[in-house]
């Protein structure tokens, strides 16, 4: 067994699944930072993972939290409109 923690929050994360082919089984592919994590996993691993990040997005009421991006883009463009920016 290994355990291993790779801290992404402060960069752009990049996850993709990779299918299984001939000679691989479906790969979860986790990067950024500098690193690439991958898992070799089941579609039953895939499915308990994806509940689970579901289940705490819901917890945290993760849907009604601001899009930032829109937010800063309003302000930049009203910045903008008033000769500011």
């Amino acid at each position: 067994m290994a355990e291993f923690t790779v801290d992404l929050s402060r960069d752009i994360v990049h996850v993709k699944v990779k299918p299984e082919d001939r000679w691989d089984p479906t790969e979860l592919v986790i990067s950024g930072a500098g690193t690439t994590v991958r898992l070799q996993v089941t579609d039953d691993d895939l499915a308990e993972i994806a509940e689970t990040i579901r289940t705490h997005l819901e917890r945290v009421r993760y849907h009604e939290t601001p899009d930032q991006q829109r937010i800063l883009n309003a302000e930049l463009d009203a910045a903008i409109e008033n000769g500011v920016a």
